[in-house]
């Protein structure tokens, strides 16, 4: 599944991920240039935060609590490591991936 990515410096959006609704914010840093993704469950608890989006990585495995979704998110990117400010949405993908 292809996580919905808005043309925005930073944005928050309620996401369903194995039949479970999470709550996610996702942060631009002008001053590093790479994006961070925060995700909480339903009741606003903390999985993890300020996880950068890049590429080689399992996203949630690493940084994760026990209430986070059974599958993982990364990042598809064509043109490197790290996405830029506009790169996702073009040559750049955030993905969950179910678990098995």
């Amino acid at each position: 599944m292809i996580v919905p990515f808005q043309n925005t410096a930073s944005f928050s959006q309620q996401i369903v991920l194995d039949d479970e609704i999470f709550n996610m914010t996702i942060n631009y840093n002008s001053s590093f240039d790479f994006w961070t993704m925060d995700l909480l469950d339903a009741n606003n608890n903390e999985i993890f935060t300020n996880a950068k989006l890049t590429t080689g990585v399992s996203i949630g495995k690493r940084l994760g609590k026990i209430n986070q979704p059974k599958g993982d998110f990364v990042v598809v990117f064509d043109s490197g490591d790290t996405p830029k400010r506009n790169d996702f949405n073009q040559n750049a993908s955030l993905v969950y991936v179910p678990a098995i």
